[in-house]
C-alpha cells in the first residue's frame, strides 16, 4: 500500500494497493483531516480477478448420453456459466455449479450437462464474468463427428473498484459522492 500525494495541492489523494486478494473486499474507514475541516469517508473495495479460459471435457459415455464438464479457475467472484447447442438453443445444466476456493480466495468452477448427442451436434459452454466484463466460450463437436474445439477468450487484467461516500461536517454545501476505478496487475 502506497499513498501518493502528487496532487494533494489540488485536493486528490490516491492509495496504491499491490497484492489485493478477494478477502480484501470490505468496507473501510478513511479519516481526513486539515485545517478547515475534518472528513470521515466510508470506502466499499470490491476485488475482481479475471477466469481462466473454459475447458470442456467429456467425463463419460453411457446408455447412448455424453456426460460433459466445463471447467475454469483463478477468477472471483461467482460468475455465470451458461451451456448452449450449435444452434444457440439454451441447454439445463445438471446441477448447480460447483465452486472451490484457492488459499488466495479465487474461484475454480464446474458445470456438468448430461445429453444425447445429435447428429453433427456440437455443445458450447460459456462463461461470463460481469465485474471484467469477461465473456468466454467454448465449443466441442460432439463424439462421432469430425471437427476442432473453438474457443474465443478475452482475458483481462484483474481489477479492482472503489465507492466512497464522504460524511461531511453539517454545512449548507450538498453531500459529494466521489467514485473511484484503479486497476492491479498480479
Amino acid at each position: 500500500m502506497r499513498l501518493l500525494l502528487q496532487g494533494i495541492r489540488q485536493g486528490v489523494v490516491a492509495l496504491s494497493l499491490t497484492g489485493v486478494r478477494p478477502s480484501d473486499s470490505g468496507t473501510y474507514r478513511c479519516f481526513i483531516m486539515d485545517s478547515q475541516a475534518d472528513s470521515i469517508m466510508d470506502i466499499v473495495l470490491h476485488v475482481a480477478a479475471p477466469y481462466e479460459p473454459p475447458q470442456l471435457a467429456v467425463l463419460s459415455r453411457a446408455g447412448g448420453r455424453l456426460a460433459l464438464q466445463c471447467r475454469s479457475a483463478g477468477g472471483y467472484p461467482q460468475p455465470e456459466i451458461t451451456w448452449h447447442d450449435g444452434n444457440g438453443t439454451r441447454l439445463s445444466q445438471d446441477k448447480p455449479v460447483e465452486l472451490q476456493r484457492s488459499r488466495q480466495g479465487a474461484f475454480e468452477v464446474r458445470s456438468s450437462l448430461s445429453l444425447m448427442p445429435r447428429p453433427r451436434g456440437s455443445v458450447c459452454c460459456a462463461l461470463s464474468h460481469r465485474p471484467l466484463q469477461q465473456n468466454m466460450s467454448v465449443c466441442k463437436t460432439l463424439p462421432g463427428e469430425r471437427g476442432r474445439d473453438a474457443t474465443h477468450n478475452p482475458r483481462g487484467q484483474t481489477w479492482a473498484g472503489v465507492s466512497a461516500v464522504g460524511r461531511e461536517p453539517p454545512s449548507p454545501a450538498p453531500r459529494r459522492h466521489r467514485s473511484l476505478g484503479f486497476g492491479v496487475t498480479t
